[in-house]
């Protein structure tokens, strides 16, 4: 007898929520270690050495992970349009950090983000209209999730283009 591996969970949702779950989770963990590994360089260097492990790690890898998630198992069977925005956002991060892009470049991308995860926070937060209890709880963690990391890139964007001074640019 051979073994498969089983294409329904318990429930009867198949596998496709579970895959997106994990997915989601991956990227939340990069988020948490993008964030660790900055907020160590703001207390070790400077801010333009801490926007680059918020390029690499929050938007580059979390960014592609997202793309991925909201691609292939959003749940609704289609391709959402919302996927091509990190995908964007992770390409770009990952050639400015092969490139060594100056500060400036790099700002501007963080805040684009800080704008994508803000926006994100408050349709989360606003999107409590739900019958389904466990739904509207889940919508408000990830709200509350996105608003934070939302000031985190902000607040590291800012002090980064604060510490370049007037060479932001070159």
């Amino acid at each position: 007898m051979t073994a498969s591996i089983p294409t329904t969970n318990r429930a009867g949702r198949g596998l496709s929520p579970i895959i997106g779950d994990g997915l989601f989770v991956l990227s939340l963990a990069l988020i948490v270690v993008g964030d660790v590994v900055a907020f160590n360089q703001l207390a070790t260097q400077s801010p333009t050495d801490a926007i680059v492990p918020i390029l690499v790690f929050v938007i580059g890898a979390a960014g592609l992970i997202e793309t991925l998630r909201r691609a292939f198992f959003a749940g609704s069977g289609r391709v959402r349009p919302s996927a091509v925005i990190p995908a964007l956002a992770s390409l770009a991060a990952f050639v400015m950090w092969r490139r060594a892009t100056p500060v400036g470049w790099s700002v501007i991308l963080t805040l684009a983000a800080t704008v994508f995860f803000g926006s994100l926070a408050i349709r989360d937060l606003r999107c409590s209209r739900s019958t389904d209890g466990a739904n509207e709880d889940s919508a408000q963690i990830r709200g509350l999730l996105c608003l934070a990391q939302t000031l985190v890139l902000a607040y590291v964007a800012l002090l980064a283009a604060a510490d370049a001074g007037p060479t932001v640019f070159g």
